[in-house]
């Protein structure tokens, strides 16, 4: 009896914590046509589809940015796990196909985002207490970029944050087919996130010598990468993984610049403009429990918050460090998600144990959420030379 009112207590907990997180992006989200380009590129496929049953964006879509002119129109080169959440939610509202609104791809970004602190918030309860759990998952939801990109506009993150939280908690008990599967949607809106699934199977391999367990994480996110294979060759004519995007990426990958990587790699974490570190400080006060918490953690947490480092290498190989942010990180989302138990375990195996780390991780955490705060509160969207393409940056003060 006792064990179950603890239980229904926890469960309590969890939707006070969501419903808490989603009001608070509710009401700091964009909502209207002051989008970063990369939101609107998204919105339009949602709202393409739901209104008119088509991906096909008209004449008057050409020279958006994102937007691509193939034999048979002119294509949004989004994947479909970005705005399919959204068009479902174009489709249930009152949809007016002549006019494009913005608010049911900010409502995708704000629910994905809260499920997602939801989902973590569940998983972290497997490894910690309630109390503990619970500012974890506000610190992820208030204290990374999580709050001013994922659940501000439409961008592909809340998405991929959503589906790894899944796949750890499938993770967590074992329900490795799950996992991978949700490995899999994750990569339908970012492809790239597909390498997080493999390099979990290896590990899984090399720590549980569960082979079975490798496959089936495999197959799952196997059938996530079959769909957006499917999906690219369908709608842009030839099958792959990069779709509508042009090749650059790929050529990086087979004729890398060591230099040039290790650069961006560096960007990633201490860039001032788009440094993890110096954007969620809170990280940086935890890095040296990370020793720590690695003896004490669970072979899904080590393999998790691995497959996130790997996941960062690669992406600094492809892509640079800023994404096209003025301010701010976001192609880190993905990684700050899945180490998110280590750094639980690092706060309780070395943050906890004296005063000074307990009021350096407060502060650390104080000021990760002022960061996020100014960036939600300071930046404005302008369009670029009279067009509906907006940029970003600070107020100038």
């Amino acid at each position: 009896m006792r064990d179950s009112s603890a239980q229904l207590r926890r469960y309590w907990v969890t939707a006070v914590l969501g419903v808490t997180v989603t009001s608070v992006f509710a009401l700091t989200a964009r909502w209207g046509p002051d989008q970063n380009g990369d939101a609107i590129a998204a919105a339009l496929p949602a709202w393409s589809f739901a209104a008119h049953g088509t991906l096909d964006l008209g004449e008057g879509a050409a020279g958006t940015l994102g937007v691509i002119e193939i034999e048979n129109g002119h294509i949004s080169n989004r994947p479909p796990g970005v705005w399919l959440a959204a068009a479902l939610i174009y489709f249930i509202s009152d949809t007016t196909p002549e006019h494009l609104t913005y608010w049911p791809a900010t409502a995708a970004a704000v629910l994905t985002t809260g499920l997602a602190t939801v989902l973590l918030h569940r998983l972290l309860l497997k490894l910690t207490d309630v109390r503990t759990a619970t500012i974890a998952a506000l610190v992820f939801a208030l204290g990374t970029s999580t709050w001013s990109i994922s659940a501000n506009q439409l961008w592909p993150h809340g998405t991929v944050q959503f589906w790894l939280a899944a796949s750890m908690l499938f993770m967590a008990n074992a329900r490795w087919a799950a996992s991978g599967l949700s490995f899999g949607l994750a990569a339908l809106a970012r492809p790239v996130t597909a390498v997080i699934a493999f390099v979990h199977a290896l590990l899984t391999v090399y720590w549980k010598r569960d082979v079975r367990a490798a496959v089936k994480t495999t197959l799952g996110a196997g059938i996530g990468l079959v769909a957006i294979i499917v999906y690219n060759w369908k709608v842009f004519g030839r099958p792959s993984l990069t779709g509508g995007y042009p090749s650059d990426f790929v050529d990086r990958l087979w004729s890398p610049d060591l230099s040039a990587w290790a650069v961006e790699f560096a960007h990633m974490f201490l860039n001032p403009r788009n440094g993890i570190l110096l954007w969620s400080p809170v990280l940086l006060v935890l890095l040296p429990g990370l020793r720590d918490a690695w003896k004490a953690a669970p072979h899904w947490v080590r393999s998790a918050s691995a497959s996130g480092v790997v996941y960062l290498v690669l992406h600094a190989l492809l892509n640079r460090a800023s994404g096209g942010l003025a301010f701010g990180y976001r192609y880190q989302l993905a990684s700050v998600t899945l180490a998110l138990p280590l750094l639980v375990l690092a706060w309780a195996h070395w943050g906890s144990k004296t005063s000074f780390r307990r009021v350096l991780v407060v502060t650390g955490t104080v000021v990760s959420v002022a960061a996020q705060a100014a960036l939600i509160f300071t930046l404005e969207c302008l369009p670029i030379n009279g067009s509906e393409l907006y940029g970003c940056s600070l107020f100038q003060f």
